[in-house]
């Protein structure tokens, strides 16, 4: 079983943003549920920089099997950019966190930009080594990445091609 959210063509992209509670919050879905977040603006208007920031985290997903974030952008939000708390295993790539849709311009997150809790997954992949597959994190508040119970789990995780703290230019 699957769920996607957004997808590869614009006219599929979700602007989510204004709400009172969190943009995009998944829970109580089960570990057999793969979920697929792709191309969406989630707390920026749908010209990719207008602040529409949600009252908490951009994006949360409490629990389900795969988790995949692809070139969404996830800023201005009040909570985290993203926070994944469960699910098997996390695939993070060519998103902007904190940033409008160029990748050059600050709309930090509230508090982290990304927040993960490694003590359920079996892998963690953040990032890529091919041209776009890197994640774009600057501008948050907060941490723009924290892993946490890393030590506990014994998780693999691979963590490749991102810009933390600077723009989508590597130097901005």
């Amino acid at each position: 079983t699957a769920l996607t959210i957004g997808g590869d063509a614009t006219e599929e992209r979700n602007v989510i943003g204004s709400s009172s509670t969190g943009g995009i919050v998944i829970g109580d879905a089960g570990s057999a549920i793969d979920y697929t977040i792709r191309n969406n603006y989630i707390g920026l208007g749908s010209d990719g920089s207008t602040s529409r920031g949600n009252t908490l985290s951009g994006i949360t997903i409490s629990d389900g099997g795969t988790v995949t974030l692809t070139d969404n952008v996830v800023s201005k939000n009040v909570g985290s950019g993203v926070s994944i708390t469960g699910g098997t295993s996390l695939v993070a790539k060519g998103n902007k966190i904190g940033t409008t849709a160029t990748g050059l311009v600050a709309a930090g997150n509230t508090l982290y930009g990304l927040l993960i809790n490694a003590s359920a997954m079996a892998s963690i992949i953040i990032g890529g080594s091919a041209a776009g597959e890197g994640n774009t994190i600057s501008a948050n508040t907060g941490y723009g990445v924290l892993i946490a119970d890393v030590a506990a789990s014994n998780t693999p995780i691979s963590f490749l091609g991102n810009y933390i703290g600077i723009g989508s230019d590597g130097t901005t």
